[in-house]
């Protein structure tokens, strides 16, 4: 899943709650996850503790930020898998 359209597919299916933002050319993807309705900064730490997954805070990227994470997709193809079928665990261990 090298690619992030790829990534977008998966995420679209497999990630309740998140809506992926296909990039034009970037291996750095959007994610609106203003539906899980997390408290501000809530998002973040939601997957770090409950799939060990990082992500970026889009509130450091400025206001409109809030409710929105960035993923890296320029990574090894089975890191990237392991992570998302961590991140897809926790979403719906948590619904």
């Amino acid at each position: 899943m090298p690619a992030s359209g790829e990534f977008c597919e998966f995420a679209t299916e497999h990630l309740p709650g998140i809506t992926p933002i296909r990039p034009d050319a970037s291996f750095l993807v959007w994610l609106d996850a203003r539906a899980l309705d997390l408290k501000v900064g809530g998002i973040q730490k939601f997957f770090v503790n409950r799939a060990g997954v990082n992500l970026y805070d889009g509130r450091v990227y400025g206001p409109g930020g809030e409710g929105f994470i960035r993923l890296n997709v320029g990574c090894p193809r089975s890191l990237l898998l392991q992570g998302l079928e961590r991140m897809s665990a926790a979403l719906t261990i948590s619904s």
